[in-house]
Formats: C-alpha cells, structure tokens, sequence
C-alpha cells in the first residue's frame, strides 16, 4: 500500500505511471452520515475502481461481492451496530451543505476496515470528485524505488511488513490465550478432584454400610465412580453450548472496528472433552486407591 499526496497527483497521472504490477486506486476519508433512526456520525468510506482486483469482498457465508454501480456497500459489524441492514437507505453529506440519499446494496464481512465503500463513478455520480490517497499494487518484479522515492508518494508498507506487524500482535493474544488455557484446564483439574475427594468422604459411611452388607469392594467402587463419570458427561454436554454462547457473547462484545466471529470448531469441542475425560480418570484413580486403603469396618465404626 502506497500512500499518496493527493495535491501532487491526480487519478489520471496515476493511471499513466505504469507500474509494474496490478494496481487499484483508493481514496480514504471521513464522511458525515445521517441513520434513518437520525443519529448523525462521521464514518469512515473508501471509494477505488469498480472492477476492484485487490480488494475482494465477501459477505458472511463466503459469498463474493462487487461494488455496484449504484449504491454503496457498508460492512456487517458497522450495520449491526447501528440496526440497518441491506436494503436500508441513509444519507450522506457532500462537499457542499446537502445531503444525499443512498441505498445499501451489500453487506460485506470484514474482520477489520469497517466503514462504506463506494465505486468510484457512483462517487462521480453524486458530484463528487475522485481523489485517490493511496494505491494498492501487486508487484509483478522489483520495487520501483524510482516512484517510491518520489515527493508524491508520502509513505509505504509492504505486505510483508504489514504481516509481521500483525503477527507481533498476535503473539501476545496468543500467549494470553495459551495462559487462559493453562489456567482454565489447572481450575477444572482442581474442581473435579476436590469435587470427587469431597463427595467420597461424605459418603464414607454409607460405603462401609453397604461393604457391610456384603457388596464387593469392586462393585462399591463402581458405584462411586460411574456417578463421577456421568456427572462430568453431564457437565460436559451442558458446557458445549454455553461455551458458544460465552464465545458469541465476547466476540460481539468486542469495539466497533472490529468483527470477528466465535468459531468453536468439532475438534476444539473434542480437544476439551478429551482433558475432562484425562482429569476426571486421574480423579477417579486417586478415589479408587484411597477405596482400596480404607478399612471400610474402621470407617462405619469411626461414625458411630
């Protein structure tokens, strides 16, 4: 992305450099919008070249999407947030005092970049003036350090700079989730065994009754640890759908510029099945050898 002075230079001498690659001219900027419900904001809009060879939009099933020639595309998360939706008009302030009517066609899904986008002649259209401030290019070769250098341009960022930027951040969501991870699967841990310990301590005595009566120790251990095991299912097949829901709720809790969606995919359900299931039989193991060390006679006499 290449960042342009736009005093310096006009959509035509752009178009005429030549660059080797594919390019896109943009234009990003500030508009004031008023909502049908009559807030008025100032939002962010991008108007580039209806064809679009680099920005590829999509709406949230995959589905892609062009610019129209008539109306505007406004992102899911910005729509949401204000209670529009396609098909809906709002107004827009030109560059001189009046508003114009224009109707949403498209709601793309955009994680990041939420704002309006607009071709460039329906922005002509209004009466507007096409400025571009920045290109996107594809270079097909070396850089042209040339016009890269030159006094139009005002900055640059390569992909490969803005991927390393963003995977610096997200190293450190990474280690906070690996950290949150650690933590919730050190909790569940403690409370599965603490839960299983406390359970069979305060059943002692109705175990050493029915040892008493002539059950089997294999047959009493049985017994406590099937009633473990199903209420951990229970927990588990009551902790899947709350799970999604604590995720949907935080991933749309999240700032207006952003829109990400909660994902809880079958192997990250299977993943936390399968650590309950480990916790729950190294809790069941500890239980079972306590069972075996217990004087079952001692215990129900101890009571009395």
């Amino acid at each position: 992305k290449i960042l342009i002075d736009p005093k310096k230079a006009d959509s035509r001498y752009l178009n005429n450099l030549g660059l080797n690659g594919i390019t896109q001219l943009i234009q990003e900027s500030a508009i004031e919008v008023i909502y049908p419900n009559g807030e008025q904001k100032m939002e962010p809009i991008t108007i580039t070249t209806i064809d679009s060879p680099l920005i590829l939009m999509k709406d949230i099933d995959g589905n892609p999407i062009s610019l129209p020639e008539n109306g505007i595309l406004m992102t899911r998360k910005l729509c949401k947030t204000l209670g529009i939706d396609k098909g809906d008009s709002i107004q827009i302030k030109r560059t001189g005092e009046d508003y114009v009517p224009v109707q949403i066609i498209q709601v793309p899904y955009m994680a990041s970049g939420q704002g309006i986008y607009v071709s460039d002649s329906y922005w002509k259209s209004l009466g507007e003036k096409f400025s571009p401030t920045a290109i996107l290019i594809q270079w097909h070769g070396p850089l042209d350090q040339r016009f890269l250098q030159s006094d139009v341009v005002t900055d640059s960022a390569t992909r490969e700079s803005q991927h390393e930027g963003l995977s610096s951040s997200m190293g450190v969501i990474n280690f906070a989730v690996v950290a949150l991870i650690v933590m919730g699967a050190s909790l569940a841990f403690v409370v599965l065994y603490n839960t299983g310990i406390l359970n069979f301590v305060e059943r002692i005595r109705d175990l050493a009754t029915f040892r008493v009566l002539g059950f089997h120790h294999r047959e009493i251990r049985n017994l406590v640890l099937v009633e473990n095991y199903f209420s951990i299912l229970l927990g588990t097949i009551l902790g899947i759908p709350i799970g999604r829901f604590i995720s949907w709720l935080i991933a749309s809790s999240l700032d207006e510029r952003m829109d990400l969606l909660g994902n809880i995919t079958l192997p990250n359900v299977l993943i936390a099945t399968a650590m309950t299931i480990f916790f729950a039989w190294i809790t069941n193991s500890s239980i079972a050898r306590k069972m075996k060390q217990l004087e079952m006679l001692e215990a129900l006499k101890s009571v009395e």
